[in-house]
């Protein structure tokens, strides 16, 4: 596969995961209420949420990486003239 198909499918995806674990770990946190919070419950969400954060991070480096490959490229609407 070529990497301008790529890139916006992994994006795509990450983000999608990133909101989802995100919804998981506060979802699970306000199901139970502040005074159900057991050791499993908060171990669950925690975790849930420290994925959301990497795949976050993740998706912002990727986001980095496509626009600079797309710049690398030098495709786009604006690449008529060659850049000096």
């Amino acid at each position: 596969m070529s990497a301008s198909i790529l890139l916006p499918v992994l994006l795509l995806v990450a983000s999608i995961t990133a909101f989802g674990l995100a919804g998981y770990g506060f979802g699970r946190l306000g199901a139970h209420g502040v005074r159900g919070w057991d050791r499993p419950v908060v171990l669950r969400s925690l975790a849930a949420l420290s994925g959301a954060a990497a795949a976050a991070v993740y998706t912002w480096g990727l986001l980095c990486v496509a626009l600079t490959v797309l710049d690398a490229e030098d495709g786009g609407a604006g690449s008529a003239p060659v850049r000096p």
